[in-house]
């Protein structure tokens, strides 16, 4: 029979470790066989003491050549390393072209056109440096030209002259007034400077709109209706009347009326 460590040693790397477990189980059973029968006893007449040291000594044989065969297998086994934590990728932002800023287009700076002038028909007027009528205090002043109905001020507005004070006044065309405009809105005119008139002669009459009119040599010149009123005066009278010495006037002021 072949002993046990006979076939740990030469088989160990010829048989797996199942196959080499069930060989040592069954050369264990044989040599407690051999043992047996090589003291020619019974196994029913075999003392405790001889079957237990038999029994004990294959044992430790068994346990010798499973030590050598741990040995062996741990020889033959590669421990495989654990693979390497992955090595984490670095995000790599991806790339977005800034979208430019929206251009602003500027617009083009408005500068408002000037005021067409305005021509207005007034004669010997002189344009003054003030463009608008000074205050003073609780009142205000403003200068202007008599047009034969109405004072144009150097602020190019309109003011009405009261008839019956222009008619006393005998204001001529181009007479220089000023105006004088209280906080309660009362106006009270003044004859500054008048202008060098001349006397003319000619004829009462009505044009076809109702005008008053006086003609001299088929020249019709106006005349305030306040003037003609007050003297009660008729179509056909014969009529004195005063105008610009220089220049051409469309309005003349009533001096007389002659019967």
């Amino acid at each position: 029979m072949t002993p046990l460590s006979n076939i740990l040693t030469d088989r160990a790397e010829t048989f797996s470790l199942s196959e080499t477990l069930t060989r040592i189980e069954h050369d264990s059973h044989e040599s407690i066989r051999a043992a047996q029968h090589t003291m020619q006893v019974p196994p029913e007449e075999q003392t405790p003491t001889i079957e237990l040291s038999q029994i004990k000594q294959a044992l430790l044989d068994m346990r010798a050549q499973i030590d050598i065969i741990v040995s062996a297998l741990d020889a033959d086994m590669h421990v495989v390393p654990a693979p390497p934590a992955p090595t984490p990728t670095p995000l790599v932002e991806a790339y977005l072209p800034s979208t430019p800023a929206p251009q602003i287009q500027e617009r083009p700076q408005y500068i408002p056109e000037p005021p067409a002038p305005v021509h207005s028909e007034q004669p010997l007027y002189v344009e003054r440096d003030r463009a608008s009528a000074p205050v003073y205090g609780s009142f205000r002043i403003v200068e202007g030209v008599f047009n034969g109905q109405r004072m144009i001020g150097e602020d190019g507005n309109h003011y009405d002259v009261p008839q019956n004070y222009a008619s006393k006044s005998k204001m001529v065309e181009g007479d220089h007034l000023k105006l004088t405009i209280t906080a309660e809105g009362k106006q009270y005119y003044k004859q500054v400077g008048p202008v060098k008139r001349k006397s003319l002669m000619g004829e009462l009459m009505q044009d076809p709109q109702g005008n008053w009119v006086v003609v001299v040599d088929r020249i019709p010149y106006k005349v305030l209706t306040a003037s003609v009123t007050f003297y009660k005066a008729r179509p056909g009278t014969k009529t004195v009347i005063l105008v610009p010495e220089e220049g051409i006037a469309n309005w003349g002021a009533v001096d007389s009326f002659l019967s």
